[in-house]
């Protein structure tokens, strides 16, 4: 029997959880597994390049990544093989050099400039430094600083200028010479540390001043010395994990607040132990992943820094339409709701308060796209399509116990997710019943 609503309240506060992370695992590279390969973003979308393969061979391949649909997409190759290579991005121009190159067997010294509209590489100037790999580098006000790196090591630093396509040699870094160190930029200021060489891992993480020219000791970083870490700066804030400190790979993340110049660990990376990760970072979300642990990493996942959007409020039938709860009113049980853009999935309880439902989160999803891709082809369904269309907060009405023919539980949830069954399930049930849902609009104050 269908249920008839005079109108439903749904009150609603917003709020962020703490920085905890939330990472979800993206599309599997479809290249070759691999380590230390080159990782940027540009114009909304993500770039693996390169790098050392599970075959055992230095790569040439180019990879792009779009997050609007989950996709990878495979571009022209690099003019040479080369692995530990320095990427930067300058005025949305991308820019390469270093690394090791296995077609003359020696570290590359070029540097490269992509042109994305083309799809090539154009070597356009020399590394005049010592040819390094697996070297630290970072931009300040539309300059790279590139260097500390290895065979052999060096702790020199050269700033290249674009705009006259020149390089300055810079202060030599203060710290001890080191390879697979790491480099971030915050609010303008850029911080180069951790690393290893021969005997030992480093946790020192220096500041090196450009006014000045001048290098200055920062912190210690609290998860313990490692190199070829996963470093990404999101919305201020750098995050570092991953890596490897000569017994152990390593998970952990932790995050920087410049501010108060504190450290936070954070949630551990999703997927296993790994160093020589590849990252890049998107519209404030991080995308990290491939990395070797003993074997190579295949994996991508990316980190919502703030993790998901939680909202409280509780739900009711208002039937005297006076925006408020009556003692002569009752509230709204098992009411879904979905929040758009974040797509996180609420549920309310025999209350009426709402509380969050991850393990319905896909299912939701699924019934989400059927109202938009096969509901449109069956007359009967057409109408919802329509309104789902329309709705910016989508409110999903049902009970299990009423109008599904058998009652659902938690446990059978999570077995669809895992069996990844629920879109056909629940194809069968909207068949087989009158009236499973309703979409429903929804009025705030």
């Amino acid at each position: 029997m269908k249920t008839k609503f005079t109108i439903i309240l749904l009150l609603l506060n917003f709020y962020l959880v703490r920085a905890q992370g939330l990472w979800e695992e993206i599309a599997t590279f479809p290249g070759i597994s691999r380590h230390a390969a080159g990782g940027f973003s540009l114009n909304g979308e993500g770039y693996v390049i390169g790098g050392f393969g599970a075959n055992s061979q230095v790569l040439n391949d180019v990879w792009k990544y779009n997050p609007q649909n989950d996709l990878w997409t495979q571009l022209d190759t690099l003019p040479i093989h080369v692995y530990g290579q320095t990427m930067f991005v300058i005025n949305d121009t991308v820019y390469m050099c270093n690394g090791y190159q296995s077609t003359a067997a020696v570290t590359n010294n070029n540097l490269y400039r992509y042109d994305p509209t083309l799809d090539v590489w154009d070597s356009i100037n020399v590394y005049p430094g010592t040819p390094a790999y697996t070297c630290a580098s970072f931009v300040l006000n539309d300059k790279a600083y590139i260097g500390i790196g290895f065979q052999p090591y060096t702790n020199e630093l050269w700033q290249y200028d674009p705009s006259t396509n020149s390089w300055t040699a810079k202060a030599d870094f203060a710290g001890s010479m080191r390879q697979s160190c790491t480099a971030f930029v915050i609010n303008n200021k850029a911080f180069v540390g951790l690393g290893a060489d021969n005997n030992e891992v480093f946790d020192d993480i220096y500041e090196y001043v450009d006014s000045t020219d001048t290098w200055v000791l920062f912190d210690t970083f609290p998860g313990g010395g490692r190199y070829a870490i996963t470093t990404m700066v999101i919305n201020n804030k750098a995050y570092l994990g991953n890596g490897y400190d000569l017994s152990n790979f390593k998970n952990d993340m932790w995050e920087l607040d410049p501010t108060s110049l504190t450290w936070t660990q954070v949630n551990d990376f999703g997927g296993a132990e790994r160093h020589s990760v590849c990252s890049f970072v998107i519209n404030n979300i991080g995308y990290t992943g491939l990395g070797v642990s003993g074997f190579f990493q295949s994996d991508l996942w990316r980190l919502i820094p703030n993790g998901l959007n939680e909202i409280s409020g509780r739900s009711y039938y208002d039937l005297n339409s006076n925006s408020s709860f009556d003692s002569s009113e009752y509230p709204i049980s098992q009411l879904l709701v979905q929040v758009n853009p974040s797509g996180d999935i609420y549920s309310t309880n025999n209350l009426g308060y709402l509380k969050l439902r991850q393990t319905l989160l896909f299912l939701i999803h699924s019934i989400y796209l059927m109202c938009h891709n096969i509901m449109p082809s069956i007359p009967r369904f057409r109408r919802f399509h329509s309104v789902a269309s329309e709705i910016w907060i989508q409110a999903l009405y049902y009970r299990f116990n009423q109008q599904f023919p058998f009652r659902i539980s938690t446990l059978t949830l999570l077995l669809l997710l895992l069996l990844e069954v629920d879109l056909m399930v629940f194809t069968l049930s909207i068949i087989k019943t009158k009236e499973p849902y309703s979409w429903i609009r929804q009025q705030y104050i």
